[in-house]
């Protein structure tokens, strides 16, 4: 029988690293890194049969082998190589997006490129679309961070964008990041999205504000703010751009047609709880080949 990857995951509702306040688990997790050139360089790097990287043990030598070849191909701010914390934050960010996984059936583990990520580092914007339209929150490579929550984030904020016209940064991190946990709540997160736009200014202010200073508003809206990293991932499919001035995002122009073609041919996916099972979430999230999450199917036999 064929071992099944598990990652560890954490019982308890709330949430805390590092002597920071508890935050509930039951909001949408990002990482709080993106950078589109940087990731394709990255699979470049991982697939070059010189430098032996991809399924291979991910050990220290083969880090400061990736850190410094980032900067030799001008892929880091200083130029320089990257910075081991750095490093530690863009790999989460490249397993959240299934470009790659560390293989724990491998003894010792060993990094994989999967086919999405290959197929980044030849189409970018296509492979990072597909990447986006699939993502599943929850699942297992974000477990420890993010629970009870079943929802397609990226196709949600597009079918919003079409009924909506845009959304603005505080309505995607105070309403959308903290109260969207199924799809079937898309009617009702619609609606409350309309009413907070009823409010007067000053009443959306003090709402915002009170929120920001909430363990979970200080990650979406304040400081390093998550929704803003969304946002960037939304923008690099080519789909969405954003309104600094107004703090909005919305659809590109001449892009409305194309969306609702993707949508309606997602639009019979249902999320899936994967649970811990990072195994079948590779299987489904790293192929770029398997559009359609798993389905649980019951068999009953019977005996004559």
């Amino acid at each position: 029988m064929k071992k099944l990857r598990k990652t560890k995951r954490r019982v308890s509702g709330a949430w805390t690293r590092g002597g920071l306040e508890k935050r509930t688990k039951e909001m949408w997790h990002m990482p709080k890194r993106t950078n589109l050139e940087q990731m394709v360089g990255a699979m470049k790097i991982l697939l070059d049969k010189k430098l032996d990287l991809n399924n291979k043990t991910w050990t220290s030598g083969r880090k400061e082998t990736f850190n410094t070849e980032m900067g030799k191909r001008n892929l880091t701010q200083s130029g320089g190589p990257l910075s081991q914390q750095s490093r530690r934050t863009f790999e989460a960010l490249l397993k959240y997006l299934g470009l790659i996984y560390l293989d724990n059936i491998s003894d010792p583990p060993m990094l994989r490129v999967t086919k999405g990520g290959g197929f980044l580092a030849t189409n970018p914007t296509e492979a990072l679309k597909l990447q986006m339209l699939k993502l599943q929150i929850t699942n297992p490579v974000i477990g420890e961070d993010c629970q009870n929550i079943l929802v397609f984030p990226f196709r949600v904020t597009l079918r919003l964008l079409i009924d909506l016209g845009y959304l603005t940064y505080d309505e995607i991190g105070y309403i959308l990041f903290m109260k969207m946990k199924k799809q079937s709540d898309y009617e009702d997160i619609k609606n409350l999205i309309l009413q907070f736009r009823n409010k007067s200014s000053g009443e959306k202010k003090k709402i915002i504000d009170d929120f920001k200073k909430t363990p979970e508003g200080k990650v979406t809206l304040a400081k390093a703010p998550s929704v803003g990293y969304f946002i960037s991932l939304c923008e690099d499919t080519g789909l969405c751009e954003r309104d600094s001035k107004k703090h909005i995002i919305q659809l590109v122009q001449g892009k409305e047609e194309e969306i609702r073609k993707l949508l309606k041919e997602f639009e019979n996916y249902e999320a899936f709880d994967f649970g811990d099972n990072l195994d079948l979430w590779i299987n489904y999230y790293g192929d770029v080949e398997r559009k359609c999450p798993p389905k649980l199917f019951t068999i009953k036999f019977r005996c004559e």
